[in-house]
This record gives C-alpha cells, structure tokens and sequence, in this order.
C-alpha cells in the first residue's frame, strides 16, 4: 500500500480514444505510474512507441495472453506475481484505478474506457467482447462501483467527453490533486483477513508455511484453512 504516494497514475484501457488520450494527456510518462487493463498498454506500447507499463491488471483468466510480456501482473488469480485476495470492482479498468489507489497514487486518469463505443479497442476495432453485450446504460452505471471500492475519495479524473464524466471530474494537468485517504482507509478497502498457521501447509505455489507464520488469504480459502483446523484466525471476521 502507498508504493507510489502521490504520482499521477494512468490507467490505460483498450478503447478507440486510447492513443490520442494518451499523447494529449501523459504529458511527463516517465514520472507517472502507468497501468495496463489486461494487455491494452502493452499493445499500445509496441504499437506507438510508448513506453511499456509498470503493471498489468486484470480480472479473467488470460496469463497466455499476458505471458508475452516483461510486466509484473496484479490479479485475482494464483498465477499473478502480485495475487489480489478479493476484488471489490468487476472490470479490469476499474480495477486498475483502485489499484492505483492501493498504491497511493494521485491524480488517477483512466484513459481509453469508452463502452465500447467507436469499436471494441483501438487495435481490434471488431472483436469480440462479452461486455458489448451489455447495453451502455449499464457499463456506465457501473462505474459507480469504483467510487464506493474507494470510499468517495475524489482523486480520479477522466478526459474530456469522456462518458465517465458522469462520475468523475475531467483531468486538467494543472490542477493538483491529493488523496483524503489514509493508510487504515486502504487496508480497509483491501479486506484481506489474516491467519496464524497452527499446521505445515504448502500452498498451491509452492510456498512453505509453518506453525506460527501469519499469512493473508482469500475470504473462502481463509474458511477452508480454519475449517480443516490448519488455522485460525488473527483480526478479522471470516464468514
């Protein structure tokens, strides 16, 4: 949490509008945290030059399509080199802004989230995506989800004419902006119980744990752990 305290974070999704967002708005990308939705900004940089993202986000099962490429992935998934325990958002862009808001950043732009209008992404105009089967009302209602999975904090920004205007305000690079979050808020967001080990447990990468060691878990693997005795639970409450 806080990694990256106070840096602007871009958010880069795989709308049309993605590219010339990104030239018009990342004006200094080497002082920002640059932030993949599934593989978007690694194909816009081989695409155009930019650089490549620090992280990747996403929330479905694509590691093969991600594997290409040398950037650490943040996900709900066992195979992620960071592993989220729970995600509080359900679309890997919104997940990525909350990510970046784990990690303390601010302004948070999300650039290239468009619902799919003008095409699918600016590099497969026509392809398919289960979320063009949703009606645009919708995908923007759901937006609002980021807000709540942030507790209010006004420190995303989108571009102009973008149809997030709804919720967010739009970025101006002059303008300064700072979290109201502190580092209890964060961890709060992130749920992520605890569990002292009462028994030796390999888990299912490989790691060793021991009797003693206090580790962080899902919310359903902390209730099969607890359940089969192999441990109990330190300060939070698992259902």
């Amino acid at each position: 949490m806080g990694a990256h305290a106070g840096r602007p974070a871009y958010v880069l999704g795989g709308g049309p509008s993605l590219p010339q967002a990104f030239e018009a708005l990342c004006v200094d990308p080497d002082q920002a945290v640059l932030i993949s939705a599934n593989e978007h900004g690694c194909v816009l940089s081989e695409t155009t030059g930019a650089r490549m993202p620090d992280y990747i986000v996403c929330v479905d099962e694509i590691q093969e399509k991600l594997a290409p490429y040398p950037v650490p992935v943040v996900a709900p998934r066992t195979w992620a080199d960071v592993p989220m325990f729970g995600k509080p958002v359900h679309q890997s862009g919104m997940l990525g802004c909350f990510v970046a808001w784990i990690m303390g950043c601010a302004p948070i732009v999300p650039l290239g989230m468009d619902l799919y209008r003008g095409g699918t992404y600016f590099h497969a105009p026509g392809a398919f995506s289960t979320g063009r089967k949703v009606s645009f009302d919708e995908l923007l209602r759901r937006w609002e989800r980021l807000l709540v999975a942030i507790g209010g904090d006004d420190v995303i920004r989108v571009p102009a004419g973008s149809p997030l205007e709804t919720w967010f305000s739009v970025f101006d690079p002059a303008e300064r902006v700072q979290s109201a979050a502190s580092a209890p808020d964060r961890a709060a967001a992130l749920e992520v119980p605890r569990l002292r080990m009462l028994r030796s447990w390999k888990t299912k990468r490989g790691v060793q744990l021991k009797p003693g060691d206090v580790v962080c878990a899902s919310r359903p693997a902390c209730g099969n752990l607890i359940r089969a005795k192999l441990a109990e639970l330190v300060d939070s409450d698992v259902r």
